[in-house]
């Protein structure tokens, strides 16, 4: 049985199990919301053996004001009525279906379980499909079966009460199930909870009316920002469609909590607020107020930023952290004016969930690496097609995250010092990002490689393929005795006097010397030098440069040759944590921030 099929059964299927062994339960839930009981339908034709099921009589309690037209019944009604059908134990199967593709149906499915039964599907397609596929119809109602003797175990469902749905709606993903124009408010006394997302449980379909497949589905909600694992809820006009998008949600292995009272028991306050239009939601996103130490770093809630034509959003999963973040946050970078609250980080990992206009590609649903893109410590950042990448599905977030600054840097590092293979390459602080991608770069050209770091990470250093030196004094006379010719290229990603010093004694020709960090010594002492740190911006051939170096590196990390180091992850609250932790200089690997 797959995952699917707990929760969904075909009339095919269906069809089998009535014809053969022990027919589950049926029960038919047609239900008009505002309209006539749906009785006579049922008595026209329905499948047989089905009972009739009075939603708003039997899958509800009592309504009105803010209970909603549709409150849960009382687990004693619900049980007596249970047993009315012939339920003996919480086990029994039980198949649910309606004349609306399931999406009323799914209110019976959400009440049952909610009730504790174990083992209750819906038709997919409901009684249009079971019609499609030949099934079976009769006009004549089941003989009452023996009673039942079943006891409820309710509360078995999450649900939120407004108070909890208000809240979801700014700090997790509330979908509003109902439909574009009750949502945006062009429906009478419609509208939505503010930061509730427009999510109509119609657009779970398919054009025949059934279920849309798993693909499909995971895309659409992955574009909503719903995460396993992570809050979600749902509500409706009065708690029905909402609870086939929890069913939905349910088969793809996401649990999601119900706002039973929905939007009749909302809008029924009337000191709640109420959003109209193409409410985007909420995102958060770290801002610098003014330069400092880390405190001076904010976390604050903006509206949910739109794509613009030849742009896209995505919803970023990991950010990376760089120095360049906390040279930016101190006031370092003397040619960037603060004029007013902005954004920081540049390097993310997140899957696409809008496009704009005359974007084709990547598409909704894509899981990407973002490069170059200001701002990138935020739940949502719109870029362009030009600074993304596909993200290989071999790396996490994290890993995915930690891609960009140090791998484009150092690719452009070691390219324009002409390092090719065979030679040897020394490289300062081989265990910081920097140092770790270019020794992978090096192994990858054939390289001889040495690195200086500490003691406790030459493991790694071994790992990456290179010589391991401690720092320290009687470095020169240590990486000497690695390599008694000398080196042919250095590169330093450490910035200290020691490294510079043993970086001069030891390669003949210093264009073939580099810094990523000592960028104002790097004139004085005829070295060249690249950082994310120098004021101004890259060059369009140097960006270039270092996309095609990330590119490379994730082709190489989707044949598992190309790796990438996570020193610590941190919740997007707790970025001054990661600014402290990155600014130390001791931080093996990548600092990243998970919103």
């Amino acid at each position: 049985m797959t995952h699917r099929s707990r929760f969904f059964v075909g009339a095919a299927d269906l069809a089998d199990s009535l014809a053969h062994g022990t027919p589950p339960l049926l029960l038919d839930v047609r239900f008009a919301p505002s309209g006539p009981d749906l009785r006579p339908e049922y008595e026209a034709g329905h499948l047989p053996g089905a009972h009739f099921v009075d939603l708003q009589a039997q899958l509800a309690g009592p309504g009105g004001g803010t209970a909603g037209r549709r409150p849960l019944p009382s687990p004693e009604a619900l049980q007596e009525t249970l047993r009315g059908w012939g339920v003996d134990d919480l086990g029994q199967p039980v198949v649910v279906y309606d004349d609306k593709h399931g999406l009323t149906a799914g209110r019976a499915w959400w009440v049952l379980t909610w009730a504790g039964l174990t083992n209750v599907r819906l038709l997919d397609g409901g009684y249009g499909a079971w019609l499609a596929a030949g099934g079976p119809t009769t006009t004549e109602e089941p003989a009452p079966p023996a009673p039942g003797a079943v006891v409820l175990t309710p509360g078995r469902l999450p649900t939120l009460t407004a108070d909890e749905a208000q809240q979801l709606a700014l700090t997790g993903v509330l979908l509003d199930s109902r439909g574009t124009a009750a949502y945006e408010g062009g429906a009478p006394a419609a509208g939505h909870i503010p930061g509730a997302l427009d999510a109509g449980t119609r657009h779970n379909l398919d054009e025949s009316g059934l279920l849309a497949d798993d693909a499909t589905l995971r895309a659409r909600f992955d574009g909503l920002g719903v995460r396993a694992g992570e809050p979600v809820g749902a509500y409706c006009g009065g708690g029905v469609a909402a609870a086939h998008q929890v069913l939905v949600l349910k088969s793809l292995g996401i649990d999601a909590a119900l706002f039973v009272g929905s939007w009749s028991a909302w809008s029924a306050d009337t000191t709640r607020p109420v959003a109209t239009g193409p409410d985007r939601g909420i995102a958060r996103a770290v801002r610098l107020r003014r330069y400092g130490g880390p405190e001076v770093l904010d976390v604050v809630e903006l509206p949910r930023p739109a794509p613009g034509p030849g742009e896209l959003l995505v919803e970023v999963r990991a950010a990376g952290v760089n120095p360049v973040d906390w040279k930016t946050r101190r006031g370092q970078r003397a040619t960037v004016p603060l004029d007013g609250p902005r954004g920081l980080g540049s390097d993310a990992a997140g899957v696409v969930v809008a496009v704009g206009d005359g974007v084709s590609a990547p598409s909704v649903g894509e899981e990407v690496v973002v490069i170059g893109t200001q701002g990138a410590y935020a739940s949502h950042l719109v870029t362009t097609p030009a600074r993304t990448l596909p993200k290989p599905r071999q790396l996490s977030w994290a890993q995915a995250a930690a891609v960009g600054i140090p791998t484009g840097t150092a690719y452009q590092a070691l390219t324009s010092l002409r390092l090719v293979g065979e030679e040897i390459l020394l490289v300062h602080a081989g265990a910081g990002a920097v140092g770790q991608a270019a020794l992978q770069f090096a192994r990858q050209w054939g390289v001889r490689a040495i690195a200086t770091a500490r003691a406790e990470n030459h493991d790694r250093l071994r790992e990456l393929g290179a010589v391991p030196v401690e720092y320290g004094p009687g470095l020169l006379d240590r990486v000497r005795a690695a390599a008694p010719d000398g080196v042919d290229v250095a590169l330093d990603a450490a910035g200290t006097d020691e490294a510079l010093e043993v970086s001069l004694a030891l390669v003949a020709d210093r264009t073939r010397i580099g810094t990523v960090v000592a960028v104002e010594r790097a004139e004085e002492l005829g070295i060249r030098a690249w950082s994310g740190s120098r004021p101004g911006r890259l060059t369009p051939d140097e960006r270039a440069l270092r996309r095609e170096g990330v590119a490379l590196a994730l082709e190489l990390a989707a044949k598992e040759a190309f790796e990438w180091e996570v020193a610590a992850e941190f919740p997007l609250a707790a970025v001054a944590e990661a600014h402290r932790l990155s600014e130390t200089g001791h931080a093996r690997g990548r600092v990243v921030l998970v919103p």
